[in-house]
C-alpha cells in the first residue's frame, strides 16, 4: 500500500476532546501542538529475523465497523497538509472500504498503563498490556520503539515534519499504536485517490 504522511497540527481543545488507536498500515501525520505532543509506539516485523507465530498465541480481535476512526477522501489539491483537506460536502471512507485497503484497527486503553516518552528501540516485551503484548505475537513483531512528536523530544523536528508529508513505502508491516494526541494516515485507495484516516488516544470503556 502506498502512503502519504504528514504533520498538522491541531488546537488543545480538540486534542483534549478526541476520543488510542492502535492501527496497522501506515506512517502517521501526527497532529500535535507544543503544549500537547502527539506520542507513538512503532511496531516492525523484519523478515529476516521473524518472531515464531505458535498456536498458543492469544488472538486479539479487530474493533467493530462502529469503532473505527473517521476517514474521508481529500481534495486533490493540497495547499496545507497540516489542515483536514475535506471535500465540501465531506466524501467519507467507511470502515468497509478501509478492510479492503488493507488497513487493520485495535482500541487499547494506553491510560491504564506506563510508557516512556522515548526509547529507541523499545523492547515490545517490555509492553505492560496484555492486549498488545498478544497483538505483538499474533503478528509477530521484533522490534518496537516509542517516539514523542514534539520539538523537545524529536531531533530535527522541522525537517521531520517535511518529510513525513512525502509519499513512501515500507518494505516490512509495520503498526502504529497512539497513545496520546493524534495523527493522520494518508493511504490510496483501489483507484489511487488519497484517503485521509484521522487517528486518535481514545478512552475505551
Amino acid at each position: 500500500m502506498y502512503l502519504k504522511p504528514k504533520i498538522v497540527e491541531d488546537t488543545p481543545k480538540q486534542l483534549h476532546s478526541s476520543p488510542s488507536h492502535f492501527f496497522n498500515n501506515g506512517y502517521p501525520t501526527y497532529i500535535q501542538t507544543h503544549d500537547i505532543p502527539t506520542i507513538s509506539i512503532s511496531f516492525h516485523r523484519y523478515s529476516s529475523i521473524m518472531v515464531a507465530v505458535t498456536n498458543n498465541t492469544t488472538v486479539v480481535d479487530q474493533s467493530p465497523d462502529s469503532e473505527w476512526p473517521e476517514a474521508w477522501y481529500m481534495v486533490d489539491e493540497v495547499t496545507n497538509q497540516k489542515l483536514p483537506n475535506k471535500f465540501e460536502p465531506n466524501r467519507p471512507a467507511d470502515a468497509a472500504l478501509l478492510r479492503r485497503l488493507g488497513t487493520q484497527f485495535w482500541k487499547l486503553p494506553p491510560d491504564e498503563f506506563e510508557y516512556p516518552v522515548k526509547c529507541v528501540p523499545w523492547d515490545p516485551k517490555e509492553s505492560p498490556d496484555p492486549k498488545l503484548a498478544a497483538i505483538r505475537d499474533q503478528r509477530g513483531f521484533n522490534y518496537a520503539d516509542i517516539l514523542t512528536i514534539h520539538p523537545d523530544h524529536l531531533p530535527g523536528y522541522e525537517d521531520k515534519v517535511k518529510s513525513f508529508f512525502e509519499e513512501h513505502i515500507h518494505d516490512a508491516e509495520e503498526i502504529r499504536y497512539i497513545i496520546k494526541g493524534s495523527g493522520y494516515f494518508d493511504v490510496r485507495d483501489l483507484e489511487d485517490k488519497w484517503v485521509r484516516i484521522h487517528i486518535k488516544k481514545v478512552r475505551c470503556g
